[in-house]
């Protein structure tokens, strides 16, 4: 499937070292000394186990402001623009993220990504669980660093209007 924002196992495996950008945007989590949770970077993950060339989308510094008050506060759209040409995303690119868990960290990418007018992006249905499940390869380690993307000037996503009554 690629008309909707989830894609397949099949699909991406069939794509796999062409243009599509797989994204891995696995969060890791503990419990602090209080019994609190705590969440962090899921690069020791990715680097245990990823889909052959999944570069690592570090939703905790990377599509993430780490100086707002709170977690997981949406960066501006200049440093998502930015982060994502790090990644090798550009105008041409189909980008696919993918988590370890129920897809809610890359379903919160592929919404960053979103509004940042960053719109050929999907994701990963069931993520690497599924991946794993149809009986496909994963990898260790990190993928070579992508080309950085210049080509292109990403746009806001436009705002919806309110309907009036």
């Amino acid at each position: 499937m690629t008309d909707g924002t989830l894609v397949d196992t099949t699909w991406l495996h069939r794509r796999l070292g062409g243009d599509v950008i797989v994204l891995d945007a696995t969060v890791d989590r503990h419990t602090g000394p209080d019994g609190a949770t705590v969440f962090v970077s899921g690069l020791a993950l990715h680097t245990e186990r990823r889909i052959p060339g999944a570069h690592f989308a570090d939703l905790i510094t990377g599509f993430s402001d780490p100086t707002a008050p709170f977690p997981f506060a949406r960066p501006s759209t200049a440093r998502i623009q930015e982060y994502a040409r790090d990644l090798g995303i550009g105008e041409d690119s189909t980008g696919v993220v993918y988590d370890r868990l129920t897809g809610a960290w890359a379903a919160r990418v592929w919404w960053v990504l979103r509004s940042a007018g960053i719109t050929n992006v999907r994701v990963l249905n069931g993520g690497l669980t599924a991946w794993q499940a149809a009986g496909l390869s994963v990898t260790d380690g990190r993928a070579p660093a992508p080309a950085r993307e210049t080509s292109w000037p990403a746009r806001p996503a436009r705002a919806s209007s309110a309907s009036s009554a």
